[in-house]
């Protein structure tokens, strides 16, 4: 199953607004690649880009609101300005989807 096919076409059965909301983040920087396990509330992928890698991301319930946690691990001689490049992005969103 394809992380693009996943997020637009065949959500996940129960998946929380978080994760759609955080699958549709990694799509848009740009990661792209293979659910390799999915169950309700977390995947995880096999990233061909923007570089090999692996990423986790999950969503858990906390009351009446939501945590959501993402971990990605990119690999090979791009990776590090990879992140650097993206983690701006990435901590933006994190801080509006936590209202901080």
């Amino acid at each position: 199953m394809d992380i693009r096919s996943t997020a637009r076409t065949r959500p996940l059965r129960g998946a929380t607004a978080a994760l759609r909301a955080a699958t549709a983040l990694a799509l848009s920087l740009g990661l792209a690649g293979t659910v390799v396990r999915a169950q309700r509330g977390a995947m995880a992928l096999l990233l061909d880009a923007p570089a090999p890698g692996t990423a986790f991301i999950a969503a858990e319930a906390h009351g009446e609101g939501c945590g959501i946690s993402v971990w990605s691990y990119l690999y090979g001689p791009e990776a590090r300005d990879l992140v650097a490049r993206d983690l701006p992005r990435w901590q933006a969103w994190l801080g509006e989807f936590a209202g901080t």
